[in-house]
């Protein structure tokens, strides 16, 4: 895939998924209560703040996928355009918000299909900071456009593939999928090796840039986590400040080395 190519991806996706998200969030908020007398969806408390954390997330990482898609137009680094993926898919929280609705509707049979959205966006992230990280490390890999494409499929059949338990939504407002260990359990441990993947680099490279980006990548991944898993207000805004320096670090870094470069 070529660098206009990557571009071109990276624009469409992002468009496609801020459609989807702006739309979500207008209906959201149609159906509110206290928002209008007709409206049907009035969340308790503890979802008010799982919403909040999706809506946080969903804002951070648009609006850190644009800043990156204009910074880095004219790079040639695979491993950033891998991070904007990253971001792009960490939008999908913005799903979450459907699970407040569904109850107040007939449409019951898919929240089940609505958590899948979810979980295929949360393992698309993973697997792109995966892919980041392995770039990252061996640059002299090719056929990122093949990587990005399997790690699609992957995901898309996880998600639908793995069973999900039903029976209670955790606070998160996403079903736990997969048997003990859970999905969640495999997901987190391709976040590890992402991590992994970029401390290699770094030890290998022995550059200053690459180290503060495997250290804003470890910051990225611990509170993209906290904000998919928790719904705590204090633990909720310590995420988002992790998330938001990590994508700050690491642009600053890979900015600073495509101009010397």
């Amino acid at each position: 895939m070529t660098r206009t190519g990557r571009n071109n991806t990276a624009v469409f996706l992002v468009s496609l998924f801020l459609v989807a998200a702006v739309a979500l969030l207008v209906l959201f908020v149609t159906e509110l209560r206290i928002v209008s007398e007709v409206g049907s969806v009035d969340p308790t408390p503890e979802e008010w703040r799982a919403v909040a954390g999706a809506l946080v997330t969903t804002v951070i990482s648009f609006t850190a996928a644009i800043v990156y898609i204009r910074l880095f137009r004219r790079s040639p680094s695979v491993p950033v355009f891998f991070v904007v993926l990253f971001l792009i898919f960490t939008a999908v929280d913005v799903s979450k918000l459907g699970q407040v609705m569904i109850p107040a509707t007939a449409w019951r049979n898919v929240s089940p299909v609505l958590a899948r959205v979810t979980i295929f966006g949360h393992m698309s992230g993973a697997l792109a900071l995966f892919a980041a990280g392995l770039y990252a490390s061996v640059s002299r890999m090719q056929q990122h456009g093949i990587a990005m494409t399997i790690g699609l499929f992957v995901s898309l059949g996880l998600s639908w593939a793995v069973p999900i338990d039903t029976f209670s939504l955790p606070h998160n407002l996403v079903y736990t999928a997969g048997f003990q260990p859970s999905l969640d359990v495999m997901i987190q441990v391709v976040f590890g090796l992402a991590v992994v993947n970029f401390l290699q680099a770094a030890v290998t490279g022995r550059e200053r840039r690459q180290v503060m980006s495997a250290l804003a990548v470890a910051l990225v991944t611990l509170g993209r986590e906290v904000l998919y898993y928790r719904t705590e207000v204090p633990v909720v805004i310590g995420g988002a400040v992790l998330f938001v320096a990590g994508v700050a670090v690491y642009a600053v870094e890979n900015y600073r080395d495509y101009l010397v470069s």
